[in-house]
């Protein structure tokens, strides 16, 4: 997906349903022939243990009109099968997310963590919708069953953050 820009209500970029492989040998993208349920950007991407890839959250847009152009957030996601080359929809998350991080846990479950809500419609209209909406609260999905559970809330509200995963194993947000 992507792009999207939600901070200028006056120049819209639409965002995209389609999703590329890059080819790091040669250096160049080539288009996948299944396309996503919803279009989006600003969303999570993790490689699931058995090769397929779980796709999460973001925002589709532009919505509205000159002067009030707006995104709307996800709660949304899809299983990517390469194999088969299809985008299978999967059980919503608990809370709708752009700009969150996401990790693969070592048990194969996958770890959202922060990312904003956007106004009380879900909609991101400047960047005060963006920071005044982000979350600290984080959930787990697990993938054999497709059914997201709570996880550990964050002491921090968190949206657009950068990650790493440490030397140890943690993983710093």
């Amino acid at each position: 997906g992507g792009p999207a820009l939600v901070t200028d209500v006056n120049n819209p970029y639409t965002t995209s349903n389609r999703a590329w492989w890059f080819d790091t040998d040669r250096q160049r993208h080539t288009a996948i022939a299944a396309t996503m349920n919803v279009s989006r950007s600003f969303h999570n991407v993790v490689r699931l243990q058995d090769g397929r890839f779980l796709i999460c959250g973001g925002v589709s847009g532009p919505f509205g009109t000159a002067g009030n152009y707006f995104t709307k957030v996800h709660n949304t996601g899809d299983i990517y099968d390469p194999v088969a080359d299809t985008f299978t929809p999967v059980a919503n998350l608990q809370k709708f997310r752009a700009g969150a991080n996401a990790l693969l846990l070592p048990d194969g479950r996958v770890l959202v963590a922060g990312g904003t809500e956007g106004n009380g419609a879900h909609e991101l209209h400047d960047v005060v919708d963006i920071l005044g909406t982000a979350h600290r609260t984080t959930e787990i999905f697990n993938p054999v069953t497709g059914a997201w559970s709570t996880g550990p809330q964050m002491p921090e509200y968190k949206a657009g953050a950068m990650d790493i995963v440490l030397t140890d194993g943690r993983w710093l947000l």
